[in-house]
């Protein structure tokens, strides 16, 4: 899947050593919900049976690159597939911040809709985002995302608690 800029693309083996530097980096994990480390061994895995399909698995992950010069920057990923109910749940990240505020994020978001819409037949896809994370916050709603509700103190970050936003996208 291509846009303008960038494109999506599977996981390949030789992604490795990118999502093990960027899943192990503590700073990515302060907007997500990881917070343990992920061996090599675990990651080689991960890649070994990313080709299978959501239906199955009831996720799947993308790998964002630039079109100039193939450059690897982030990753998209569905999760929480619900087929019955045709939804899934979305989130991105940008790893290198060199690489943000170009319009990337919103690209790979519009690249993913459109599969989602067009070749799974979803009939909306959502998000969680922290409250803090402005961003995001602007990033999902220049997507065509609405807030849909607000969890109250849902996550514990560095000992403070954060509420997070729910955001719908419904394919009209």
């Amino acid at each position: 899947m291509k846009s303008i800029n960038i494109h999506i693309r599977a996981i390949e083996p030789e992604d490795l050593e990118f999502l093990y530097q960027n899943e192990n980096n503590k700073e990515s994990w302060l907007w997500g919900g990881q917070n343990n480390l992920f061996s090599r061994e675990d990651l080689r895995k991960f890649i070994e049976t990313s080709h299978i399909d959501i239906t199955q698995t009831q996720q799947k992950r993308f790998i964002i690159a630039q079109n100039k010069d193939n450059a690897t920057i982030g990753c998209i990923d569905l999760f929480d597939y619900d087929a019955v109910n045709r939804r899934a749940s979305v989130g991105l990240i940008i790893y290198d911040a060199q690489y943000r505020n170009y319009g990337y994020g919103k690209e790979a978001i519009e690249l993913v809709k459109d599969f989602c819409f067009e070749q799974l037949s979803l009939h909306q896809l959502y998000a969680e985002v922290q409250e803090s994370n402005e961003q995001s916050i602007k990033l999902f709603e220049k997507c065509g995302f609405e807030m849909c509700g607000l969890k109250r103190d849902w996550v514990l970050k560095a000992n403070k608690w954060q509420s997070i936003k729910c955001y719908q996208c419904i394919n009209e």
